[in-house]
């Protein structure tokens, strides 16, 4: 399923160097508003999500890489227009929109896998582990590919493939 990545930055604390309708408000913030809209306008009613205070990003619509859960928010081929708003105590702060508009929506590789460590196990192996990308593309992943090499360049690399096992525990 397809999906976005929104992503933002926390509000600067106690910002005093601008316009005053910036920064936290001088509270904590509680929560984030994130909506989403095929409309500019955000016009009848866009869809929105509540996140955590503490969160920086969010997948919108799509697909769940660890529980393999799928939205059917978003559509194929869709535009979408995404705006943010931090609330505190003292109610909501200054809507942010994002510059530019996201898509057309389309499945894409999937996003880099996180390499934990390598660890020589013997004088002919190497144990590598790894954690699951943040972002799948869309489709569950198959397989990963290992490369290895005695040369920094890979220039002679050769290669192991390793095939996932979806398990829920």
């Amino acid at each position: 399923g397809i999906g976005i990545m929104v992503t933002w930055s926390h509000p600067k604390i106690n910002d005093t160097e601008s316009c005053g309708y910036s920064g936290d408000g001088g509270m904590p913030i509680s929560h984030y508003v994130i909506e989403y809209s095929r409309s500019s306008d955000f016009f009848p009613i866009a869809s929105s999500v509540v996140v955590s205070s503490t969160s920086t990003e969010k997948r919108l619509g799509g697909r769940d890489v660890l529980s393999g859960s799928e939205s059917s928010d978003l559509e194929e081929g869709g535009i979408y227009y995404v705006r943010i708003m931090a609330f505190n105590s003292m109610g909501q702060g200054v809507i942010e929109t994002f510059p530019f508009p996201i898509g057309p929506i389309a499945d894409v590789i999937p996003s880099p896998p996180l390499v934990m460590g390598a660890t020589s196990v013997s004088a002919t192996s190497i144990q590598v582990e790894w954690n699951t990308p943040a972002f799948d593309g869309g489709d569950a992943i198959q397989e990963y590919i290992l490369e290895y090499d005695t040369n920094p360049d890979f220039a002679y690399a050769s290669t192991v493939s390793v095939p996932t096992v979806n398990e829920v525990q």
